[in-house]
């Protein structure tokens, strides 16, 4: 597996109503995450917020002129507490080899084990963020969590409100995605990574999810025993890929992500002869990388690609080598009308 990146791990069942539910979730590519009140371990949500309210009041019998902002701080963790009740979870995994979790939610290792790359996870797919999506790692304790004043900086706070759970569940390795709801969320096409199939799942089953994800660039692991040790490993089996005339060898590129819009900068490592091949590569490019609102940027094969940057810094220098552009809003390819060369 491509190493370059970061992946979380979502295990999954074959029971016929929730196995076409996700395959359903796979093919459109969204997660559904749920409600805090219908989570699995049902001791979650629990803390003890005594310490950190009585070291406001006494802040507020010290400092009387300050009480207002104290005041304040209580109403704002009041509300923050009353959010995450309506929050929603969605759970996965940092380790796909945990033996019981592929017995207790892979229907004993007849399902399988859904690769997500973490990155894309919390990428937004509209044009605007509708909801914010935080990542968390589970914090796994012996006692109830205690909220105190520190942990009103960064994100210690919402840890211990929804991803802190009793030590026993330590051996799932969980990092979770908060949402600001629970329900449907919408994720990239490329966060959907790859499958591996547990070592007991039916061929029928197998092919169910392969046909589900013809044409998407998904790579496909079987689940074995390691050979005399306890443990796992999967080994890749299959590979489903984008149908694209572009032979990769062309061009080089680079992404630079943005809350809801991709810039990619792209390097021709060929002259274009015709506007209408520009056209051609860009429409090509287009549905082999690009899964969300982006902005491209296509380039001439003498750019130095270390040049290609978000500050602007560089801008006079990129636009010598700017063949054409076209922006999310629009599928029309602007050309460079100070570029000569084709």
């Amino acid at each position: 597996m491509d190493m370059q990146y970061d992946f979380l791990y979502k295990y999954r069942g074959v029971d016929n109503e929730v196995f076409d539910r996700d395959i359903e979730a796979l093919k459109n590519n969204y997660f559904w995450s749920s409600d805090v009140e219908h989570l699995n371990d049902d001791q979650e949500f629990q803390f003890n917020s005594k310490a950190l309210v009585n070291t406001l009041d006494a802040l507020r019998l010290k400092h009387p002129r300050c009480y207002q902002s104290i005041d304040n701080v209580k109403v704002q963790l009041k509300g923050i507490i009353e959010k995450m009740k309506t929050a929603g979870v969605f759970s996965l995994s940092r380790n796909p080899h945990v033996p019981s979790m592929w017995g207790l939610y892979a229907s004993e290792r007849k399902g399988y084990c859904i690769i997500y790359r973490r990155d894309k996870l919390l990428k937004c797919t509209d044009g605007i963020c509708k909801n914010d999506k935080i990542l968390l790692n589970v914090k796994y304790t012996k006692s109830v969590p205690t909220l105190l004043p520190d942990d009103l900086k960064d994100y210690k706070l919402l840890v211990k409100l929804v991803a802190t759970k009793e030590q026993s569940w330590s051996y799932e390795e969980e990092t979770r995605i908060v949402t600001d709801c629970s329900g449907r969320h919408e994720i990239p096409t490329s966060a959907l990574c790859g499958i591996i199939f547990g070592s007991q799942m039916s061929e029928k089953d197998k092919i169910k999810i392969n046909d589900a994800l013809v044409g998407r660039n998904v790579k496909f692991y079987q689940l074995s025993r390691k050979v005399d040790a306890y443990g796992y490993d999967h080994c890749l089996v299959d590979e489903n890929k984008v149908c694209s005339s572009l032979d990769d060898s062309l061009y080089d590129y680079k992404c630079k992500s943005m809350p809801v819009v991709d810039n990619v900068f792209v390097k021709l490592k060929f002259m274009p002869s015709s506007e209408a091949e520009v056209k051609s590569f860009i429409s090509e490019f287009k549905k082999k990388h690009a899964d969300r609102q982006c902005n491209i940027y296509v380039h001439d094969m003498d750019v130095d690609m270390e040049k290609f940057k978000e500050d602007y810094e560089n801008y006079d220098y990129l636009q010598k080598h700017l063949i054409a552009e076209v922006y999310f809003d629009t599928d029309e390819v602007l050309f460079n009308s100070e570029y000569r060369k084709i």
